[in-house]
């Protein structure tokens, strides 16, 4: 079995200053590169370090202790999954990386939440009360863990499914008050463990493109400290989400060259990425069939003609069904809607996020949260920035990377629809920093800083043309 690939084997790629004429994307192996069947019984038992001890300590307790259990059962499921796999691929400096990002994303999320909604949660039992789909997810976290404490670790009602958005999703997070009691904070070190996980996720990724161990762990520090859900209290599905859809894509890419184990990843993928929101079931089948005509593209024969057409046939009997699956819950409304020239309207909307800054100090609903998304919106920038010549080097002499074409779909499906919301637009950046991390650290920050600029001189310009307050963005974008 192959190691990953030390720094002294590929000193040509960063971060670290460029080498000329060097290649960026030497060949790899990935199913040996990236330890999969090592990483997932990592995972596996580090997840059940975690809920584990959870069970153990029970849903009676305070809310102070509940709140602590949980956390101190996340962090002895970090230390199962470093001993098991961090270590070994990303070395010692990641733990600590990670544990240091896990203990901020807690303090800061629970601090947040004391701060701006509610200083007395530890001395009173007050019902968690911000913004209603916030709420809805509580509720149905709780109808969950109530049901299950009465009826016993059964199978949900039927009506618990239909007609909800994103029922597994809901009934796994329902798992957490199932075993901790029904403390909403305790959502703060849940989200913040699975945004660890697909940190861990996103530098095997980089293994697996190619990276050595000191660009995987660069990776996987940018992607451990990503804006994205950094407030951790958010009672989304988003953090969990992200992770759900990134193990979805690790699962698929992990098993390209030995497809027939796409038996049983594909339809794991698919019902990861669906889950999460269903048309994202499309982007998975699709980059599924990018890999395997990427495979294949120098080996067109016979055998791939009658395999194309025989495709075909299965897929007018399949595809409605699919579509319908993914879709059901956008028919009939102006979120399926495309507009070939506002179009690039829309992708500048997506970029931009929550625009124009100073809104913040406008009254809008919300404003206690957007710090993160304006800085996510400069990340996004970056890295789009970054990204582009070297997925074109990369495009012209190996092919497009996986990572890059997912992360690609993800972006132009959330920027093409009426509602641009910056958790769609982000949740799948982090795929490209497999490719990223190649990038010298220094052009790294100053990217990053220019970016960060050009934001401040478009909010000043907008206010100084004053535009502050005239809806033009909305007008335009649709949103």
């Amino acid at each position: 079995m192959n190691k990953p690939k030390d720094d002294a084997e590929l000193k040509n790629i960063g971060p670290g200053p460029d080498s000329a004429g060097a290649s960026h994307f030497p060949e790899t192996h990935p199913p040996e590169t990236m330890h999969s069947g090592r990483l997932l019984a990592g995972l596996l038992l580090a997840h059940a370090a975690v809920l584990i001890p959870m069970r153990f300590f029970g849903y009676e307790l305070s809310r102070y202790w509940s709140l602590l259990s949980v956390t101190g059962a996340a962090f002895a499921g970090l230390l199962v999954f470093s001993a098991v796999y961090i270590g070994r691929a990303f070395g010692k400096k990641a733990v600590y990386i990670l544990c240091l990002a896990f203990a901020l994303k807690v303090g800061l999320g629970v601090w947040h939440y004391l701060f701006f909604m509610d200083a007395d949660y530890f001395t009173t039992m007050n019902a968690f009360s911000y913004f209603h789909d916030f709420e809805w997810m509580n509720n149905k976290m709780q109808a969950a863990a109530d049901f299950w404490r009465e009826e016993g670790f059964s199978p949900l009602p039927a009506t618990f499914y239909f007609g909800n958005k994103n029922p597994f999703l809901l009934a796994y997070n329902g798992v957490l008050y199932f075993l901790s009691g029904n403390n909403h904070l305790n959502i703060s070190p849940w989200n913040a463990l699975h945004s660890i996980y697909v940190a861990i996720l996103v530098g095997a990724l980089a293994l697996q493109a190619g990276a050595t161990k000191t660009q995987a762990r660069f990776a996987l520090a940018i992607a451990a400290f990503q804006p994205f859900g950094f407030i951790s209290n958010l009672m989304w599905r988003d953090s969990v989400g992200q992770f759900w859809l990134v193990l979805g894509a690790y699962l698929l890419i992990a098993t390209r060259e030995k497809k027939w184990w796409w038996v049983l990843t594909l339809p794991a993928a698919g019902f990861f990425a669906w889950s999460v929101r269903q048309p994202y079931l499309l982007l998975l089948i699709a980059l599924a069939a990018y890999m395997l005509a990427s495979a294949y593209r120098s080996k067109m024969n016979m055998w791939l003609i009658l395999l194309f057409f025989g495709a075909i046939a299965v897929g007018l009997n399949v595809l409605p069904a699919v579509m319908g699956l993914a879709l059901d819950r956008f028919q009939g409304t102006s979120q399926l809607s495309f507009d070939f020239f506002l179009f690039p309207l829309r992708i500048v909307r997506a970029i931009a996020g929550p625009f124009p800054w100073f809104q913040l100090f406008m009254g809008v609903d919300g404003a206690e949260y957007m710090p993160v998304d304006f800085i996510q919106a400069v990340y996004n920038l970056a890295l789009i920035i970054l990204v582009v010549p070297i997925a074109i080097k990369k495009w012209k002499e190996t092919g497009l990377d996986p990572s890059f074409v997912l992360s690609a779909l993800l972006f132009i499906t959330a920027a093409q629809a009426v509602g641009v919301h910056i958790s769609y637009v982000s949740i799948g950046m982090v795929l490209l920093l497999p490719l990223v991390c190649r990038v010298p650290t220094a052009k790294w920050h100053k990217t990053f800083f220019l970016c960060l600029l050009g934001f401040i001189i478009a909010n000043t310009a907008y206010w100084l043309l004053g535009l502050a307050g005239s809806g033009v963005v909305q007008g335009l974008t649709g949103y």
